[in-house]
């Protein structure tokens, strides 16, 4: 019964062993037992900040996910994962004279250098390093770091010593007290608990911390030169100086938890290792600019949950007139007329002689198709014409204007250049509302990982429930260091007044002519009505996991947290342990 079904998936997820992963993180396109269980337990339970929603419908959304269920290893044919044991790491301690001298050769040689601790260096160099200062005693001399060719094989080296030990510099017993005491209300009790636990750390341990943090203290006064700001080394050293003991499916929230406990010690070091007062203000920033409570689950929006499809609808036509107008209105000021797209004409000219079979046809907003003619989307009662064979759509009044050239042939929906899992991510720069260009290759170069997620049209219902579903978890794909980016046909200014009215955090890409669409095959919907939506999760340069549903727009989210968590608990093991598995 359903009892014995409750009791059965219970036991299924009390099972607890760490994911190490084993090779390319491309297998997460195919999706095991084990993984379908996590995943659909993940689908009913997004975060537990959701438990405080305003409405019934988002509380029961987010309700179940911080019950600790265990992030579950993959057993695919190809091996890409298994079980790791305290027993392949490092059981000597770690030694503050080895932490010293790494901190003190990066002060003294990479303070400028831009991107410091986010390039990796070269592996033979440094888990070679690694090994020697692993097999060091007092009071023989330390090695030498003259012959390292780069300062990453430093920085990687520091990184790695931290890693590959049974106990990480905060200790696995105070793991959970750190992150209790990051979790209180009230700013000065939260900064004493901060304190009180670091004091609690034995004295080897906290001598660690106290150098690496007065190191990255020392790194931030360059943040000029080498972009690494408090929140930026917190990312990076976050995982590093504390993991929980058990991987577990809320492993996104772990690392959020993580490096705001090092953006604290970042930012109170006197307070926290001294006897320093109290400061005034304790809450970190998210970002440039955006501070953490206001990256929440709940935010006032003038769309709210409970309305209807109706109401919504109505909103999203008058959304769309407004921008319209504002667009027409910049066309004239610049002296553009787009009212006639000529080269389309004279396209769709060659297409076909006969005359077409049409239809009046409704489109919602919530499938937006612009017009051939006019290039405006078309919307409303009546207002549109769609041809029965070759499905050519314009606007009732713009019908004259389309010459006899019906193929009689639906459009072709199948498309053999589209990219696949294991692909390179193909490379891009647009325009975000601003005007700034955006760059993929700058992302992949900073070792960032990717959320890309293509999406019909600003304003449209699906699309908005979509965007907000990444804006209220942004705060968990920032700690996991990684980037959200939607792209969609509109123009900027649609873009920046979307932005604006519902307070995206991340950047909105035009790609007007649909060039980024085609050149990564983006399926349409609707027999070719309606551009499609579909997120891809780009890690490393490379497609590790596609999602595409037009009618499921909250699915994008789900998908994209279960695709970054199994790479942020890959990236969390040590690194001698992943080359072991990989050979």
């Amino acid at each position: 019964g359903g009892r014995e079904m409750f009791q059965r998936d219970k036991e299924k997820r009390s099972n607890s062993f760490r994911m190490v992963k084993t090779t390319r993180s491309n297998s997460l396109s195919s999706e095991p037992e084990d993984a379908k269980d996590d995943f659909h337990y993940l689908r009913s339970a997004v975060s537990k900040e959701g438990a405080k929603a305003e409405t019934p419908k988002k509380r029961k959304l987010f309700r179940r996910l911080h019950s600790g269920s265990v992030l579950h290893s993959p057993p695919t044919q190809r091996g890409n994962y298994a079980s790791a044991t305290e027993n392949e790491l490092s059981a000597e301690p770690m030694h503050p004279q080895v932490v010293d001298a790494l901190c003190t050769y990066i002060e003294e040689h990479g303070k400028d250098q831009i991107g410091i601790f986010r390039v990796g260096g070269t592996y033979t160099i440094y888990s070679a390093l690694t090994a020697s200062y692993k097999q060091w005693r007092a009071p023989a001399p330390l090695p030498r770091l003259d012959e390292c060719e780069s300062i990453h094989d430093v920085t990687s080296t520091l990184k790695s010593y931290l890693r590959e030990h049974q106990q990480p510099a905060i200790v696995y017993s105070l793991y959970h007290p750190f992150i209790d005491a990051i979790n209180i209300e009230d700013e000065a009790q939260q900064l004493d608990a901060l304190k009180d636990k670091i004091a609690q750390l034995p004295e080897t341990n906290r001598a660690i911390v106290r150098r690496i943090i007065a190191m990255l203290i020392e790194i931030e006064k360059h943040s000029e030169h080498n972009l690494m700001t408090s929140s930026n080394l917190a990312i990076v050293f976050g995982p590093t100086l504390m993991r929980p003991e058990v991987v577990t499916m809320d492993i996104l929230f772990q690392t959020k938890n993580q490096c705001i406990v090092v953006e604290l010690l970042i930012a109170h070091f006197a307070y926290v290792f001294g006897d320093a007062p109290a400061p005034s203000s304790v809450t970190p920033t998210v970002g440039p600019g955006i501070a953490l409570k206001n990256v929440a689950t709940n935010h006032a929006d003038p769309d709210a949950d409970d309305d209807d499809e109706e109401q919504q609808e109505k909103r999203m036509r008058q959304e769309l007139k407004q921008v319209e107008k504002e667009e027409e209105a910049a066309r004239e000021k610049s002296g553009l007329n787009l009212l006639v797209h000529k080269d389309v004409t004279l396209l769709d000219q060659a297409e076909g002689t006969e005359p077409h079979n049409w239809k009046n046809k409704r489109f919602k907003s919530f499938a937006p198709t612009k017009c051939k003619i006019c290039a405006k989307f078309i919307y409303g009662i009546k207002r549109g014409c769609l041809c029965r064979d070759c499905h050519y759509a314009c606007h009732s009044k713009c019908r004259k204007q389309v010459p006899d050239n019906c193929t009689k042939q639906l459009p072709d929906e199948s498309n053999e250049t589209s990219v696949k899992v294991g692909d390179m991510a193909p490379l891009f720069v647009l325009k975000d509302g601003s005007g700034q260009e955006v760059s993929l290759k700058t992302y992949i170069d900073q070792g960032k990982k990717i959320v890309l997620f293509f999406y019909p049209k600003d304003f449209s219902p699906g699309c908005v429930k979509e965007n907000k579903a990444f804006r209220d978890q942004f705060a968990l794909f920032y700690y996991a260091d990684t980037e959200i980016i939607g792209i969609s046909a509109d123009s900027g200014i649609c873009h920046q007044r979307f932005a604006e009215k519902y307070k995206i955090p991340f950047a909105l890409l035009s790609d007007p002519d649909s060039a980024v669409r085609k050149q990564y095959g983006v399926p349409s919907g609707l027999g070719g009505l309606t551009p499609g939506r579909t997120t891809y999760i780009i890690n490393e340069g490379r497609i590790v996991h596609i999602y595409s549903s037009l009618f499921n727009p909250q699915e994008h989210l789900v998908h994209s947290l279960f695709a970054i968590s199994q790479l942020v608990a890959a990236e969390q093991q040590p690194h001698s342990q992943q080359q072991e598995q990989q050979q």
